[in-house]
């Protein structure tokens, strides 16, 4: 079992992810993710640049030190993915509970729920137990006699874990485009494998099973309380979304990142749903935000659910994102293999990027949803 504390882990993380940005920033110039690939190709298609590969090798020792585990091919970090953070000046600044804002925040454009979720990285050994107390631990004081005793509430608690699953996520390329060197090969590759992995990411956390290999996800969660419009759905409106606002604030008094999720074709209906007569949209053109909180959208939040006699029916989802714990048994990255082999005889070159990550939520009574909003 893990010896740490969550909050051990937390700080851990955020130190990792706070040496991840300042090495990469300062990797920035040299740094080539086309010169690796190039460099694992059983016959280079160019001469591999020296210093590419020497940043390369830097930042995944540095992976393979601070966890503690070897990598199949190589540790690519997340940070050195999002390209847009090599050229940005990283700073100090970390957030509470998140690993640290810059990085985060760039991971979000990539994923619904990693840009609010608690992430933890160097994670080694079995599933990871992760207690959440009941509101009664916050139960309020009360003035007393002199010399009586005071009203006493014994605290109860759950606990759901956070248990290592492999992703998987390939992507195929031609050796013409890797040696094309007049297309932005670098940006192309990094953005399609950070995607995918996050996308992984997402599906379990809003979708997943908790069967076979999956971990148990958001709608899928026998804790969720779901809201019903009517027998057979119904258009949402302003009332809908302040009821599921209420619900989670009466079991939840302070949200870490608190968040509507739904689905583009949900989005779309909200930007041309008046939230009375005479009003503007629920949602503004100006900001993607309701009632203060964030809105995220993503294609995983579905848009075929059954209610009565409606079989297209939209997930409305509103909680804390902060409660969706998502582990990295490993450092903040993927682990990038390079197959010139399987696809040689079309000439075409395999990139499989392996990671070890555990999804899990902590407080379902953070979260309710409707499951029956028609956007037709």
């Amino acid at each position: 079992m893990q010896e740490l504390t969550i909050s051990q882990i937390q700080r851990r993380t955020i130190d990792e992810a706070t040496a991840q940005l300042t090495q990469v920033s300062r990797a920035a110039n040299s740094f080539s993710l086309r010169e690796v690939i190039n460099s694992k190709l059983m016959h280079p298609l160019f001469v591999p640049n020296q210093r590419a590969l020497e940043s390369a090798n830097e930042l995944s020792e540095s992976c393979r030190q601070r966890s503690g585990i070897n990598p199949n091919g190589i540790w690519i970090p997340l940070a050195a993915l999002t390209r847009d953070l090599t050229t940005m000046n990283t700073g100090g600044n970390t957030v509470t509970g998140k690993v640290a804002n810059k990085l985060q925040s760039a991971l979000s454009t990539a994923s619904a729920v990693m840009g609010g979720a608690t992430i933890l990285s160097g994670l080694s050994g079995g599933p990871i137990s992760l207690t959440n107390f009941a509101r009664a631990i916050d139960a309020s004081g009360s003035w007393v006699a002199e010399g009586s005793a005071g009203p006493q509430d014994e605290p109860t608690f759950s606990t759901s874990l956070l248990t290592p699953q492999t992703i998987v996520t390939e992507v195929v390329i031609s050796r013409a485009l890797l040696q094309n060197s007049s297309v932005d090969v670098e940006a192309e590759i990094g953005s399609e494998l950070l995607r995918r992995t996050m996308q992984a990411i997402d599906a379990a956390a809003i979708n997943g099973t908790g069967s076979g290999n999956q971990p148990l996800g958001l709608l899928n969660h026998g804790g969720l309380e779901v809201l019903d419009t009517s027998t057979n759905g119904a258009a949402p409106t302003w009332a809908d979304l302040v009821e599921l606002e209420y619900r989670v604030g009466q079991r939840v008094a302070l949200m870490k990142n608190p968040a509507f999720m739904v689905s583009p074709k949900l989005r779309k209906k909200l930007r041309t749903t008046a939230r009375d007569t005479g009003y503007d949209y629920i949602l503004s053109d100006e900001s993607d935000k309701v009632l203060g909180h964030q809105l995220v959208c993503s294609t995983l939040l579905p848009d075929t659910l059954t209610r009565g006699s409606s079989s297209a029916c939209s997930a409305l989802v509103f909680g804390d994102v902060g409660e969706v714990y998502v582990g990295f048994w490993g450092p903040l990255a993927i682990d990038l293999l390079v197959d010139s082999y399987t696809y040689s005889t079309s000439g075409k070159v395999r990139l499989i990027a392996r990671a070890e990550v555990g999804v899990a939520v902590r407080n379902i009574g953070a979260f309710a949803a409707y499951k029956d909003i028609l956007t037709a």
